[in-house]
């Protein structure tokens, strides 16, 4: 006795086709969370991670309608799904770059955004040399100091970088700079309240 394809009910087509557009959407909505709190920027591999998800996706409906577990949906709504998927995707991209222009030291936002600072600090730090500049030279390149400070010590310059997540944070963090006597910057480091 020869076993019969059924095919699959419309409503089941839908299902699938629905909850997979879900959880893509569910998985997104994550990336992007974890994308601003941990201010992750555009790299080759965080492209590419950033893409994983839609092409999935894609794969997961190309099967899914070869199998004929989606045979009701059209060629053009399978295309309208694909582009609905990049334009979701793009979002994360974009995420990706903004953090990255976010990044880099900025004089005037360091200035005028305290607490913004927090995202420039490494970029400061690895293209400005601190260790041996004169207090005024260290004014100079990035500002005045923050006036009230929990830390503040006769020989040290202290910046607030602002809290230490994008979201949920209970803890703050400073940039702190030691002077010797002759007001020559020795350290820096950052700490974390």
């Amino acid at each position: 006795m020869e076993k019969r394809d059924r095919p699959v009910p419309a409503i089941w087509q839908g299902m699938v086709y629905a909850s997979s557009m879900l959880a893509y959407i569910v998985i997104c909505v994550v990336m992007n969370f974890g994308i601003d709190y941990y201010a992750i920027v555009l790299s080759a591999g965080s492209l590419i991670l950033a893409l994983i998800p839609m092409i999935c996706w894609v794969l997961f409906l190309i099967i899914c309608y070869r199998k004929g577990m989606l045979g009701y949906i059209s060629k053009a709504f399978m295309i309208n799904a694909v582009i609905i998927g990049a334009l979701i995707a793009s979002l994360s991209v974009y995420k990706l770059e903004r953090n990255e222009r976010r990044s880099h030291f900025d004089y005037n936002i360091w200035v005028s955004q305290p607490l913004s600072r927090g995202r420039m600090v490494d970029d400061l730090l690895r293209h400005n040399e601190l260790q041996g500049l004169t207090k005024a030279e260290v004014i100079e390149r990035i500002g005045l100091p923050d006036a009230n400070s929990p830390f503040q010590a006769d020989n040290q310059m202290v910046y607030e970088l602002g809290q230490e997540g994008a979201y949920i944070s209970l803890n703050r963090q400073w940039l702190l700079i030691d002077m010797n006597g002759a007001q020559i910057v020795t350290g820096y480091a950052i700490h974390t309240d």
